[in-house]
């Protein structure tokens, strides 16, 4: 039904219970914008340790809403760089728009919850 989210995690873990789905559903949508905005910051100011942390955090807020699939490996890869590997900016820019087009998604789910 939804493009970038993927439910299967949340209503396995649910098990129907749609106050959890609603919860978790608006952590995610509370949480990824300061979360996008924080790691574009980071980037524009060449800011690698606060990446890394944003990148961390972030794998725990998309796991909810199956988007481990589309943004593990770019969020592993902004956690695991270093001098030796730098970052593309392609990597940030994946991250920023599947997460945007994820929200709309969970809005939606939201809303018809």
């Amino acid at each position: 039904m939804y493009q970038y989210i993927n439910l299967d995690y949340m209503k396995e873990v649910s098990a129907g219970n749609t106050e959890y789905e609603k919860a978790v559903t608006g952590q995610f949508l509370e949480a990824i914008p300061g979360e996008l905005q924080a790691l574009e910051q980071a980037w524009q100011q060449k800011d690698s340790e606060t990446m890394k942390h944003v990148a961390h955090n972030m794998k725990t807020t998309i796991s909810v809403m199956g988007l481990n699939g589309l943004l593990g490996e770019e969020l592993d890869s902004i956690e695991d760089q270093d001098n030796d590997h730098r970052l593309s900016g392609d990597t940030i820019d994946t991250v920023i728009s599947v997460c945007r087009m994820a929200l709309v998604e969970a809005r939606h789910f939201l809303a018809n919850l």
